[in-house]
């Protein structure tokens, strides 16, 4: 309950007050005396409220994800333990905890383990407050009363976005999805226009479709040294999850970029936008990178940053602007165009991509399931243990004409 509930109680009575302060009479003064005891007694729990609230304004917050307990057992668990717990032998307190925590997600979110793994739920824990004092709108993006808290290093979801190429160029990243997605996309727009006094408006809709992005499976393999696994220290720990983290940020950002459409494998960006335009192998000009600028604002879009294949960052940075001297080299200080520009080994060799990468857009289903065979026949030869990730996940491109592709002659 908040203070102000009370203020208004109390202006009620004070109203009553006023109303009566200018007459006289028993019953006026038996009335005066009451609403006088009412006011004091009404006073008092204003002071005693004011306290509880600021009390409740700077004690911890609690978890929008679950309750308290699930949130502390949670935050004690890792990837390690989710594959230690499969391993044959392993019955120690981490590998109960994490059978546990696999079978209490499952409950909580509905999601099975299709693979007979274990379910990993680590992503974000937040907690809200209520904001008592005034501020001013506009800062913090808005959500000042949204506060993050316990951003821990065993996020994968979180870690993996961080991963990501495309990410960092700023992909559209959705995680915690249910079911098929439909995105609404706009294909034309109404027009406006200016009409003289008593005149009509011109009639014109906007036409639109929709995209839907629908769960795929995506999953990489990667061989753990058994002994590692044993090991409890916090870096080798994180030395396991950033192994399965980089395998699984490789696949995403391969469908991401060049994803061709075929079998379950999503339809990336090179594959919808195709080549706005080619440049003599390793000889490119700095006009031909301006002209992608050109070809975005023609579809008012505004980019955001570069992604370069193997080979064209070196080439950027060694070849001038122009032959005059003191023309400066096309790609200078890691920016292209005064654009930020990210390489990657998942785009082909010496193509360029422009674009506002928001139109790309990443989604994540449910959370994560680890599978580990440790009688997988080479690993085992060597005393390893095979690991499986697993996670539900799809791409879309929302508008093509947000990109252009520059790549070499064959």
């Amino acid at each position: 309950m908040m203070a102000g509930a009370t203020e208004r109680t109390l202006a009620a009575v004070v109203a009553d007050m006023e109303a009566i302060k200018g007459k006289s009479g028993p019953d006026i003064d038996k009335r005066w005396a009451e609403l006088e005891t009412e006011a004091k007694a009404l006073k008092g729990h204003e002071v005693r409220q004011r306290t509880l609230d600021d009390l409740a304004r700077t004690m911890p917050g609690m978890s929008l994800a679950g309750d308290q307990r699930y949130q502390e057992a949670r935050n004690a668990f890792t990837m390690v333990d989710a594959i230690r717990a499969q391993l044959p032998g392993v019955t120690d307190t981490r590998a109960g905890r994490a059978r546990e925590m696999s079978a209490e997600i499952e409950r909580r979110t509905g999601q099975k383990p299709q693979h007979g793994g274990y379910l990993v739920d680590l992503t974000p824990a937040v907690e809200t407050r209520a904001t008592l004092t005034t501020g001013a709108q506009g800062t913090a993006g808005e959500a000042a009363s949204l506060i993050p808290t316990q951003q821990r290093p065993d996020q994968f979801v979180s870690l993996l976005r961080a991963r990501l190429i495309t990410q960092l160029l700023g992909a559209t990243v959705l995680d915690d999805l249910t079911g098929n997605i439909g995105i609404p996309r706009q294909t034309g727009a109404a027009q406006s226009a200016w009409v003289g006094e008593n005149q009509a408006l011109p009639a014109g809709n906007g036409t639109y479709d929709g995209l839907v992005m629908s769960p795929k499976t995506c999953g990489s393999i990667v061989e753990i040294s058994r002994n590692t696994l044993m090991l409890s220290s916090p870096s080798a720990q994180e030395l396991v999850q950033a192994d399965l983290l980089a395998v699984m940020a490789q696949g995403l950002d391969a469908a991401a970029l060049t994803g061709d459409g075929t079998g379950y494998t999503p339809k990336g960006v090179l594959a919808q936008v195709g080549a706005s335009a080619q440049y003599t192998a390793w000889a490119i000009t700095w006009q031909q990178v301006l002209a992608r600028l050109t070809d975005l604002e023609t579809a008012n879009a505004v980019p955001n940053g570069w992604a370069l294949g193997a080979g064209v960052r070196a080439m950027l940075m060694g070849t001038p602007k122009a032959a005059s001297a003191g023309a400066g080299f096309i790609m200078e200080d890691g920016t292209l165009t005064g654009l930020p520009a990210q390489w990657s080994t998942n785009m082909p060799s010496g193509s360029l991509v422009l674009g506002d990468w928001s139109n790309l857009m990443i989604g994540l289903w449910g959370v994560a399931e680890i599978l580990v065979n440790p009688y997988a026949s080479e690993a085992y030869a060597r005393g390893n243990v095979q690991v499986r990730v697993i996670q539900s996940a799809d791409v879309v491109v929302r508008r093509t004409q947000a990109f252009t592709v520059l790549t070499p002659q064959a």
